[in-house]
C-alpha cells in the first residue's frame, strides 16, 4: 500500500514552524521583561551608607553630600543624622533601640543614604572605592547579597 501524500502538507508543517517559533520568541520575550521588572525593583531598592566621622561640621557635611554626588552613577543622597538612624533602628530592632538608648545620645553615627543608577551597580566596587577617598566618609556599607540578586537578575536578562 503505497502513502497518499496531501498536496497542501508542506504549507501545513510550515505552519506549525511558524507556530512553534512565534511561541518561543514569546516566552523568552516573557521571560526576558520578567528579569527586567525583577532588576528594577531589586536595584529601586538598593541602597549604601557612607557613614560620616565623628566631629564632622555641617559645612564639611555639605561638602561630603556634594562629592558623593558627583561621584559617577550616583542617583541621589540623603543626609541622616544620628537621631534618624536610631528611630530607623527602633523600628526594626525595638530591643536594641531600648539598649542603645541607654547610653544617652545616639550611639549610632550620622550618615548618607545613596541611591545609585541602574548601570552604577555594575560599577559599585569603583564607586565604594572612590567614596571611601573622601575624608569625611569613614566606612562605606551595603548589603552585599542584595547587590549580587541585582547583578545577577541583570545577567539573566542578558543572556535571554
Amino acid at each position: 500500500m503505497r502513502h497518499i501524500r496531501h498536496p497542501d502538507s508542506r504549507l501545513w508543517i510550515a505552519l506549525a514552524l511558524g507556530l512553534w517559533q512565534g511561541l518561543v520568541a514569546e516566552g523568552l520575550f516573557f521571560a526576558w521583561a520578567q528579569c527586567r521588572q525583577v532588576e528594577q525593583t531589586l536595584a529601586s531598592d538598593f541602597k549604601l551608607i557612607a557613614l560620616l566621622g565623628d566631629g564632622v561640621d555641617e559645612e564639611r557635611q555639605n561638602m561630603a553630600r556634594e562629592r558623593l554626588l558627583f561621584q559617577p552613577d550616583t542617583r541621589s543622597v540623603e543626609f541622616i543624622p544620628r537621631e534618624r538612624a536610631l528611630e530607623g533602628l527602633a523600628s526594626r530592632e525595638p530591643d536594641l533601640a531600648r539598649a542603645a538608648g541607654l547610653l544617652g545620645e545616639s550611639p549610632l553615627p550620622s550618615g548618607f543614604e545613596v541611591k545609585l543608577t541602574v548601570d552604577g551597580l555594575s560599577r559599585l566596587s569603583r564607586w565604594v572605592e572612590a567614596a571611601g577617598k573622601i575624608p569625611e566618609i569613614v566606612r562605606v556599607e551595603y548589603r552585599a547579597p542584595q547587590a549580587q540578586a541585582v547583578l545577577q537578575a541583570r545577567a539573566d536578562k542578558l543572556y535571554l
